[in-house]
């Protein structure tokens, strides 16, 4: 889907990111939660020339939490690279309900509902590198790759963080999140990537 759809759909979503570090360790928690609607109506003629109307609502939700640990490799002035295991939590629960606003009613109620949930755990590793690019601005690069309820999951972000000040910082760049999981008939081969901005607040 196109930004655009994706905004059209959004009826609210957040991301946060959290990392402490101690010495050459690194400990961090990532929350990414979307959801999504959408609602689709159509008109039919009965076998009794009767006008009928009917109006589809699709909800999705995607829930992702990820806790990580990790450890420097190299390091020098502000430049490091980092190892880093992920634990990641899925959760997905999505929703379809048909009814009949106008006409003769087809189902006993004029309704029908269809509801499903999925979760799962991933394990992944990965690396994350910083360097700094001036006084103020610094580069880092992220890539992960996993699996275990998904058959293959991976991320990808590189951007950029701009200090303007000892507790506030500039967040700026591209990030990409993969997942392919099935379960019995269900299967989810999700992609979502795009651009971000956010603020880093330090203390």
């Amino acid at each position: 889907m196109s930004f655009g759809d994706i905004w059209d759909r959004l009826d609210k979503a957040f991301m946060l990111m959290a990392t402490a570090q101690k010495g050459d360790w690194i400990y961090g928690f990532d929350a990414m939660y979307v959801e999504l609607g959408g609602e689709q109506a159509s008109t039919w003629q009965g076998l009794l020339g009767n006008s009928n109307t009917a109006r589809l609502n699709v909800d999705m939700t995607q829930e992702v939490y990820a806790l990580s640990a990790g450890r420097k490799i190299w390091g020098e002035d502000r430049s490091r690279l980092d190892v880093v295991g992920v634990a990641r939590y899925t959760r997905l629960e999505s929703g379809l309900t048909l009814a009949l606003t106008t006409g003769s009613p087809l189902l006993p109620d004029g309704s029908r509902s269809v509801n499903d949930e999925f979760d799962w755990w991933d394990a992944a590793v990965g690396v994350r590198y910083l360097a700094p690019l001036s006084e103020k601005w610094d580069m880092v690069g992220y890539a992960d790759v996993g699996a275990g309820g998904s058959d293959l999951t991976y991320q990808l972000l590189a951007g950029v963080n701009w200090r303007f000040s000892k507790t506030f910082s500039g967040k700026f760049g591209y990030r990409y999140f993969y997942q392919d999981y099935s379960k019995d008939d269900f299967k989810w081969d999700m992609a979502m990537g795009g651009v971000f901005a956010g603020l880093g607040i330090r203390w």
